[in-house]
């Protein structure tokens, strides 16, 4: 089995680096889904809400 890692880009080294316990410079998020526009009969249209996240 091969592996492959990718380096880290200067921003994301960056950050690693900077990094300590009590400079947290890790990012998150959180995405809510209701109902509306983006569910179909059978549930969630998941193509649409990947084109909308990828726009």
């Amino acid at each position: 089995m091969s592996v492959h890692y990718e380096r880290l880009s200067n921003l994301d080294a960056s950050f690693l680096a900077l990094e300590t316990r009590e400079t947290h410079m890790h990012v998150g998020a959180v995405a809510l889904f209701g109902h509306g526009p983006s569910t179909v009969s059978e549930g969630v249209d998941i193509d649409l809400i990947r084109r909308i996240i990828e726009s």
